[in-house]
C-alpha cells in the first residue's frame, strides 16, 4: 500500500465517522435507547473522527518533504 492509499483511506474512515455522528445527531434517538447510550454513540463517532483526523495529519506532515522525518 502507497503512503497516498493510506492517506485515502485515512481521509475516507475520518469522512465515515463524522458523516456517521452527524446522521445520529439528525436522526434522533430510538424509541428503545437511553438519552445516554444516543449520546455516547455520537461521542464514540466523533472521538473516531477526531483520531482518523489527527492520524491523517501526521500521516500528511510526514509525507511533506520539508516538515517529513529526518533522513
Amino acid at each position: 500500500m502507497t503512503p497516498a492509499d493510506q492517506l485515502e483511506g485515512l481521509r475516507t474512515a475520518r469522512d465515515y465517522y463524522a458523516a456517521l455522528a452527524e446522521q445520529i445527531q439528525n436522526n434522533g434517538r430510538n424509541p428503545s435507547e437511553t438519552l445516554e447510550d444516543w449520546a455516547a454513540r455520537e461521542r464514540k463517532a466523533r472521538r473516531f473522527a477526531s483520531a482518523y483526523e489527527k492520524s491523517f495529519d501526521i500521516q500528511n506532515r510526514m509525507m511533506t518533504p520539508e516538515i517529513g522525518p529526518k533522513r
